[in-house]
């Protein structure tokens, strides 16, 4: 069976440049075999040898139907820049009401109104890892990672025996500022840096309190939205209700922010004028370690 390639894109900074680092290579098939041959992938050096071509890399997005605006608009961005499609996955296999958001009908129909979390991390493997997996199926895979050469640390085996996860990024030497520049010199970087460190899903529990009050700001509808979550799963016999944030509901933060302009003033940026500045020293400034939590790039 012939060897698969893949990048799969979570609409953040790495997994984008690394798949135009590997586009500005497609015609240099000596560097995918001389790559492949040293990360100990000799079947799919052998092949691409043999072949005397780069491999067709597939990109890949899972969609939980939840994703920023930003991050559906970079992705539009991404593919007339590579002129070739990101295809999108869904994490509804087989069976499922087409209706629902893939999100919903797991939140409601499998789990019981009970809001992902740090200690409940169902939604990655239901919406991210099982769409990932049912795509390689179980063809010899090469996996290209984002991890970076300033953070080779992060560089882990695949949990499947097929998949075998490659850092073209630690074996060029390209660090957080090769990457900025790669993008600002090709699609630019996604919107959502302006106010937001990660991609993924507007309520993504792992933001940090200035990023849900940069939700409020930039999209007032999807931080009432994700209200409306902790509200809906509230049981007024029990009294238990889940919360995005840890110790804190939306509501409260809501009241917060409305009672304390100068506190939002201070984590809110001031528009276009301060992108670069905002962007570069803030949300680039250092790496989340929750930040690759959900993203099947980095597995």
């Amino acid at each position: 069976m012939k060897t698969k390639h893949i990048i799969g894109i979570s609409g953040g900074k790495d997994s984008a440049a690394l798949a135009i680092h590997l586009a500005r290579k497609d015609g240099d098939w000596r560097y995918f075999r001389d790559f492949l041959a040293e990360s100990n992938c000799a079947v799919a050096a052998r092949e691409i040898e043999e072949a005397r071509r780069a491999p067709n890399i597939e990109h890949f997005f899972t969609d939980t139907g939840k994703e920023l605006p930003e991050v559906y608009e970079y992705l539009e961005i991404l593919e007339k820049f590579l002129g070739k499609p990101v295809l999108r996955l869904s994490p509804f296999l087989s069976g499922n009401d087409a209706n629902a958001a893939p999100f919903d009908h797991f939140l409601w129909a499998e789990h019981g109104g009970l809001l992902p979390s740090r200690r409940q991390r169902w939604c990655t493997y239901k919406m991210k890892i099982k769409p990932m997996n049912a795509f390689v199926s179980d063809a010899p895979t090469i996996n290209y990672v984002g991890i970076r050469a300033d953070e080779a640390s992060r560089s882990k085996l695949s949990s499947l025996k097929n998949v075998t996860a490659v850092y073209p990024f630690v074996r060029d030497g390209l660090v957080r500022d090769d990457i900025v520049a790669l993008l600002e010199e090709t699609t630019g970087l996604p919107d959502y840096y302006r106010w937001r460190s990660r991609s993924g899903c507007y309520f993504c529990f792992f933001q940090r309190k200035s990023e849900w009050l940069g939700l409020r700001r930039n999209h007032p509808d999807l931080f009432a939205k994700a209200r409306r979550y902790e509200e809906e799963t509230f049981d007024p016999e029990t009294g238990r209700m889940y919360t995005w944030m840890d110790k804190m509901s939306l509501a409260e933060l809501d009241r917060q922010a409305g009672t304390s302009p100068s506190d939002e003033a201070i984590i809110a940026t001031d528009g276009p004028a301060s992108w670069q500045e905002s962007l570069l020293a803030v949300n680039l400034a250092e790496d989340d370690p929750h930040d690759h939590a959900c993203a099947v790039c980095s597995l």
